[in-house]
């Protein structure tokens, strides 16, 4: 499941088992026209989705024939995500909690962010469950440049997308607090040349599942962890 996609998304080699028709593109991506999606109880009908091929998907979690946008889990209103159980949870219901604060926002109708903050002042952070590792980019660096430069770092070259191999840093931790919790990200990786929509990282499913539960609620924009 991705948080950050905005239409359930089929990868080449899946569409073409279900014998999905391709669509016209649309910004450079295919798409195709899905009768109906059956997760778990609920059933989805209709929806248009785009057709990736894998090999621009990396990062990614691997081993996927499609991912869930956040356009289905919008239209629940809730998710429950269960890291111990390894269940996602849609109630009938929303869960009752004590307080509902607004700590999270959506750009665009698709990218998820997350209210997080850390010594710098605040960050903006993209919550996506589509990636397994949190990492930073160019903007939060840029924040903590004298920081980094006198600790020990590990240069680390991430495959062909890297340039350089200066272009990726490991360093012992990153300290950050999302969403009232404090989290300490060890051997954490910045890539330090690479600004994306001007944001400072993405929280990936190492984030996640630092918690028994995480639920997003997107009736009241707020995100609760335990």
């Amino acid at each position: 499941m991705s948080l950050t996609q905005a239409q359930k998304t089929p990868i080449k080699h899946a569409a073409e088992k279900l014998g999905l028709k391709t669509l016209d593109a649309y910004n450079g991506f295919h798409m195709a026209h899905i009768d109906s999606i059956a997760i778990g109880d609920i059933i989805y009908k209709d929806p248009i989705a785009f057709v990736f091929d894998p090999l621009t998907q990396e990062k990614t979690l691997e081993q996927r024939d499609g991912v869930i946008g956040i356009d289905f889990i919008r239209r629940m209103g809730e998710i429950c995500i269960d890291a111990r159980a390894k269940e996602l949870i849609f109630p009938i219901s929303n869960i009752k909690t004590i307080q509902h604060i607004h700590n999270i926002r959506l750009e665009n109708g698709r990218k998820l962010f997350i209210e997080s903050n850390d010594k710098s002042g605040n960050l903006k952070l993209l919550l996506s469950t589509g990636e397994m590792e949190t990492y930073s980019l160019q903007p939060y660096y840029e924040k903590h440049s004298d920081k980094f430069a006198d600790e020990n770092m590990i240069l680390q070259n991430k495959g062909s997308n890297v340039q350089n191999i200066d272009d990726v840093l490991r360093v012992p931790d990153i300290k950050l607090c999302s969403a009232g919790h404090y989290v300490t990200l060890s051997n954490a990786r910045i890539e330090k040349n690479e600004n994306r929509y001007g944001i400072d990282g993405v929280l990936g499913m190492d984030f996640i599942n630092r918690f028994n539960r995480v639920t997003l609620d997107f009736n009241n924009m707020s995100i609760s962890m335990d």
